[in-house]
C-alpha cells in the first residue's frame, strides 16, 4: 500500500490463473488495496451489496484500473464480487465491536468517517435490537459446524496455485489435495478434531475409489452448492467452470496446431534455403537471380540506348514492367525507370544505370534484369527518336558549385549543391560511380520529391539527402563559373533560362577532360559559416534547422532572429558561430535542442519561441 501511494501513476502487474482468479505476490497488493477502498467509499449502513448503485461501482472498479493491470470485463465481476466480501467481513467485525461495547458513548466512538451521526444510531439500534440478536445466533451455530481453513489471508486459490508450482505433476494437484493441506497446520496437525476424521476417511476413500479425486471430495463432503465449488474460489460454479474447461481445450488444441504449423514453416524455409544455395554465384544478384525464367515470347523487344552517350544501343533486351512501385535491388523502381531483361550485349563495358555491388556492366547483366531509363528504351520497329540519343554536354568546373536538373525536365532546376569528383571508381552508398557522372554534395533542396536517379533500401528522394552525397548523371549538372576554353552545353541553356542560372550563356569543358578533385564541405570560419546554400544568413530571413545529432534530416523552420554573439537568449549570451532563430513549424517533437533551458527541452517545447542554434545547421531559403 505504501508503494502504491508513493507512485500513483505506476500500475502493478496482477496474474490471472486459467480459471479467472488473482494470484502471486501482486493478487497480495490488490487484495490490500480493495479492503480500504470498499470500506472508505461504501457505508456499512448500506443494506445490501446488491443495493449498490452502478455509479459507485464503476468510481472503485476506475479506482483499481489505476493502480492495477487489471482491464477486462471477467476480472471486473470477479473483484466486485470480492470486494462485497470484504465489505460484509468489514460490517460483521464493526457489529461484533458494537454489540461487545459498553454504552452507546463507546459505539459513537465507532462510526466511521463517511456515516452521518443520525444513519449511525439508526444502525447501532438495529444491530442491538433482539431480532438481530436472534438471527445472528443462528448464523454462529452454522458456522460452529463447518470445519474452518488455514490459509489466513492466502485463499484457496493461492494455495493452489503454490502447490502446483511446488509440484513435480501440477495436474495431479487435485481439490481433495488442496483442501487437506488447508486444513493442515504448519506442524502436519489437522485444525480440529472434527478435520483429522475427514481427513483419515478421505485417505481411505483414495486408497479405493476408481474415479478421480474430484469424485472423492464429494464423497467426503457432499454435494457442492449451486452457486459455488469447494476450494475453487469465491466466484467459481459449475456453470463457469465448464465454460473454462472447454475454453482450455479450444487453447490447448490453437497451440498444438500453431506448434506444428511454425515446424511446417521451419521446415519449408530450409528446403527454400537449400534451393536458393544451388542456383550458384552467376544467379546472386538479389531479385535479378529469376531473370532467367522470364517468358520472353511475352515481352516487348527493345534497344537499351546509352543513357550516358551519343553513340547509340549498347545492348538488346525485353522490357519487364514499368511499374514505379516494383522493387529493383533492395529499392524502388520509380517513375522514370523501367525493368529491362538484358539478352545481349553490343558494348559489354557500358555502366549500368544503376549498378549493384557486383553488376557495374551490361556484359555483367545479360541474362538478368535491371533498371535502365525509360526514355533510353526503344522498342523495335518504333525507330530511334532525336531525343531518345540526345547528344550529351560537356561541363565544367568553378568554384565547386553546381545545380541539379530534373532528370525527366531540363528546364526544372531539382537543388543545389557542391560536386567533388567524377572519377568513376569513386564511391556513392557503397557503389562505384562509373562514367558519366558526378558526386555532388548536396546543399539546398528546390523540390523535396524528385526521385533520386540511384536510390537505395534507405533513401529513394531528394529530401532524404540534404548534406550528404549523391549521384547524379554528367548531362544533368549545371556548373557555376566555369573555366575559359570551354564550350556550350544544349542542356545549359535550358536551365539558364528557365532557371535563371546565370544571364550569360554558362560555358562547360568537354567530357573527357578531368575534374579537380575536391572534397566535401570543411570547417569554416564563422563570417562564412554565415553563407549556406549561397544566401546570407540575415534578419526574419526563413531557415531550416537541421538535427544536431548529426542526422541528416530537417527537424524545424523558422526565421532568423539574431547573429549578434552578445544577444540573450533565454539569459544565455548567444555566442559566435551561433544564431538566434525564431521556431514556426516543428517536424520532429522529440529532436533535442542545441541548448537545454528548464522550460525548453526539445523542439516541440520551443514552438513560438527563440532558440540558439548552431549556424552551420541552418540551410536558408
Amino acid at each position: 500500500m505504501k508503494d502504491l501511494a508513493k507512485d500513483p501513476n505506476t500500475r502493478v502487474h496482477v496474474d490471472f490463473n486459467s480459471l479467472g482468479e488473482p494470484y502471486g505476490e501482486g493478487s497480495v497488493k490488490l487484495s490490500s488495496y480493495l479492503g480500504p477502498l470498499v470500506r472508505e467509499h461504501v457505508p456499512v449502513t448500506l443494506e445490501s451489496w446488491k443495493k449498490l448503485t452502478d455509479e459507485v461501482k464503476t468510481m472503485l472498479w476506475k479506482s483499481v484500473q489505476a493502480r492495477f493491470e487489471i482491464d477486462d470485463d471477467y476480472q471486473r465481476d470477479a473483484l466486485l464480487k470480492h470486494m462485497g466480501a470484504l465489505w460484509r467481513s468489514s460490517k460483521s467485525r464493526l457489529v461484533t465491536q458494537i454489540n461487545d461495547s459498553e454504552n452507546n458513548q463507546q459505539r459513537m466512538k465507532l462510526r466511521p468517517k463517511n456515516v452521518p451521526p443520525v444513519e449511525w444510531r439508526k444502525f447501532v439500534k438495529l444491530k442491538t435490537s433482539q431480532e438481530f440478536k436472534v438471527l445472528s445466533d443462528s448464523y454462529k451455530d452454522r458456522r460452529s459446524k463447518q470445519i474452518p481453513h488455514t490459509c489466513s489471508r492466502k485463499g484457496m486459490v493461492r494455495l493452489a496455485e503454490e502447490m502446483k508450482k511446488n509440484s513435480d505433476n501440477p495436474s495431479g494437484v487435485s481439490r481433495l489435495k488442496i483442501w487437506v493441506k488447508s486444513r493442515t497446520r504448519k506442524d502436519g496437525t489437522p485444525i480440529n478434531t472434527n478435520a483429522a476424521e475427514k481427513i483419515q476417511k478421505a485417505a481411505e476413500l483414495v486408497n479405493v475409489a476408481k474415479n478421480r479425486d474430484e469424485d472423492t471430495l464429494v464423497q467426503l463432503l457432499g454435494p457442492d452448492n449451486h452457486g459455488r465449488l469447494r476450494v475453487m474460489g469465491r466466484n467459481m460454479s459449475k456453470t463457469k467452470l465448464a465454460c473454462f474447461q472447454v475454453k482450455n481445450k479450444t487453447m490447448s488444441e490453437m497451440q498444438e496446431k500453431q506448434i506444428e504449423l511454425e515446424e511446417t514453416v521451419e521446415h519449408l524455409r530450409a528446403q527454400l534455403a537449400k534451393v536458393q544455395n544451388q542456383v550458384g554465384e552467376e544467379n546472386e544478384v538479389g531479385e535479378n537471380s529469376a531473370a532467367r525464367s522470364v517468358n520472353k515470347k511475352t515481352q516487348k523487344r527493345c534497344l537499351i540506348i546509352d543513357w550516358a552517350d551519343e553513340d547509340g544501343n549498347v545492348a538488346e533486351g525485353r522490357i519487364i514492367s514499368s511499374d514505379p512501385e516494383d522493387i529493383m535491388n533492395d529499392s524502388r523502381l520509380g517513375p522514370t525507370d523501367v525493368k529491362v531483361f538484358v539478352d545481349s550485349a553490343t558494348e559489354p563495358d557500358a555502366y549500368l544505370w544503376r549498378p549493384a555491388r557486383n553488376m557495374c556492366t551490361i556484359k555483367e547483366a545479360v541474362g538478368h534484369i535491371i533498371a535502365w531509363p525509360k526514355n533510353k528504351c526503344v522498342e523495335l520497329g518504333q525507330g530511334l527518336q532525336p531525343e531518345d540519343i540526345a547528344p550529351l554536354g560537356s561541363k565544367a568546373n568553378s568554384l565547386n558549385k553546381c545545380k541539379l536538373l530534373d532528370l525527366s525536365d531540363d528546364s526544372v532546376v531539382v537543388g543545389e549543391g557542391r560536386w567533388q569528383t567524377q572519377e568513376p571508381k569513386a564511391l556513392v552508398n557503397g557503389i562505384p560511380l562509373g562514367p558519366k557522372a558526378v558526386k555532388v554534395f548536396l546543399d539546398v533542396i528546390l523540390e523535396p520529391q524528385t526521385f533520386l536517379w540511384r536510390p537505395t533500401s534507405d533513401v529513394a528522394y531528394l529530401e532524404d539527402c540534404l548534406m550528404s552525397f549523391i549521384s547524379w548523371p554528367a548531362r544533368k549538372v549545371v556548373f557555376e563559373n566555369p573555366p575559359e576554353g570551354t564550350r556550350n552545353s544544349p542542356t545549359q541553356h535550358t536551365a539558364s533560362s528557365v532557371g535563371n542560372i546565370r544571364e550569360t550563356v554558362l560555358k562547360v569543358p568537354s567530357i573527357s577532360s578531368k575534374f579537380p578533385t575536391s572534397t566535401a564541405p570543411t570547417e569554416k570560419s564563422p563570417s562564412s559559416q554565415l553563407n549556406h546554400g549561397s544566401e546570407a544568413v540575415q534578419v526574419n530571413k526563413k531557415c531550416k534547422l537541421m538535427d544536431i545529432s548529426g542526422r541528416k534530416r530537417v527537424v524545424a523552420e523558422g526565421r532568423v532572429h539574431s547573429t549578434d554573439p552578445n544577444q540573450m537568449v533565454h539569459f544565455v549570451r548567444l555566442g559566435p558561430n551561433a544564431a538566434r532563430v525564431w521556431v514556426d513549424a516543428v517536424m520532429v517533437d522529440d529532436a533535442d535542442v542545441w541548448r537545454k533551458s528548464d522550460e525548453i527541452e526539445s523542439l516541440k517545447d520551443a514552438h513560438g519561441s527563440s532558440i540558439a542554434w548552431p549556424v552551420d545547421k541552418l540551410v536558408i531559403f
